[in-house]
């Protein structure tokens, strides 16, 4: 890699590092001002913030793999980071780039947790009437944002080439 392509690669680092910091401020001040796992302080009419711990992974998934769980799941999601870095370094699409950078400084917020707590720190709290969303932080909606602009990426640029072909 030489200097000009690692020079080109500082801004995404640069939101790599707003991502996590963000993540991790936001548990942190959650955890300080609800205290205990459950507590809720109500927002709006359709939105708390409610301490949830989560020891698995999205809607609370993989709960079921024990004490061994928060090791693997850290295995997994270091694996995942180091592949998307890898494709960040070698990607020239923009787009793709900051979809890449979004990804991962939310992965790493939420390998911190496991690390730090052995399990992810939830809060945001969606419901309409009785029926809640799973609580989800930071991290996991950069995840889905950044998910969701590779896909628009990859399918942008498959529709260009289609039509130029």
């Amino acid at each position: 890699m030489t200097f000009k392509n690692f020079r080109n690669l500082i801004p995404f680092a640069w939101l790599i590092i707003a991502i996590l910091l963000i993540d991790q401020v936001t548990k942190l001040l959650v955890m300080d001002f609800l205290g205990v796992e459950g507590n809720s302080l109500k927002l709006l009419p359709i939105f708390n913030l409610t301490l949830v711990f989560n020891p698995g992974v999205s809607f609370g998934m993989l709960v079921s793999l024990g004490k061994w769980g928060p090791y693997i799941l850290t295995a997994l999601s270091v694996t995942m980071v180091v592949f998307l870095l890898a494709w960040l370094k070698n990607t020239v699409v923009c787009i793709e780039r900051i979809a890449l950078s979004i990804i991962i400084g939310g992965a790493i917020g939420n390998i911190i947790d496991r690390l730090r707590l052995g399990k992810v720190v939830d809060f945001i709290d969606f419901y309409i009437n009785n029926h809640h969303w799973p609580a989800f932080n930071f991290a996991d909606a950069m995840i889905c944002i950044g998910v969701f602009l590779l896909l628009w990426s990859q399918l942008s640029t498959h529709r260009s080439e289609k039509n130029s072909a």
